[in-house]
């Protein structure tokens, strides 16, 4: 496993699984992306008495992203789609939004608090607490890094470690 399968809140509250296989998807991405970031979003289910998402599906950038070495805007071309055909299967649900950023430290961008608060204030989305995951490296394509946080709109992220 490249990563901890679970990460939980201090509070205990919030907690997200990510299985190994999900993992791989996310650093594929990564690799593939070299040092230009990237993202997509996690789908999945709640587990544990609704307290912890777990990661099912990880997608790439959609294609009318907008990719940079210093910025990741995520594009909605498909996304549509899909998560419409996964909500009425009752297969997996928008849980959040994963981002690459390659550098050192995984730590979430100004804009990227933002677009999180943003989404967990809009009716759209239908998650008020969705997920943050913001894999980096340092320059080594076998070591990556990972950092997990929840957002609600107008609070201060939560890790969760």
């Amino acid at each position: 496993m490249l990563f901890p399968y679970e990460y939980w809140s201090e509070c205990g509250k919030f907690g997200l699984q990510i299985p190994e296989k999900q993992q791989g998807e996310l650093i594929s991405f990564c690799r593939n992306a070299g040092s230009i970031e990237t993202g997509g979003i996690l789908l999945g289910r709640y587990v544990e008495a609704d307290s912890c998402a777990l990661v099912t599906i990880v997608t790439g950038p959609p294609p009318d992203s907008r990719q940079t070495s210093s910025a990741f805007d995520r594009g909605v071309n498909g996304l549509q789609q899909l998560l419409d055909r996964l909500w009425t299967k009752n297969e997996a649900y928008y849980l959040g939004e994963w981002h690459y950023h390659p550098a050192q430290v995984p730590t979430a961008s100004p804009q990227d608090k933002l677009q999180m608060q943003s989404i967990a204030g809009s009716q759209d989305y239908a998650c008020p607490e969705p997920l943050l995951v913001i894999v980096s490296h340092g320059g080594n394509t076998t070591e990556f890094h990972l950092a997990v946080s929840v957002h609600r709109s107008k609070m201060q992220p939560i890790a969760l470690k």
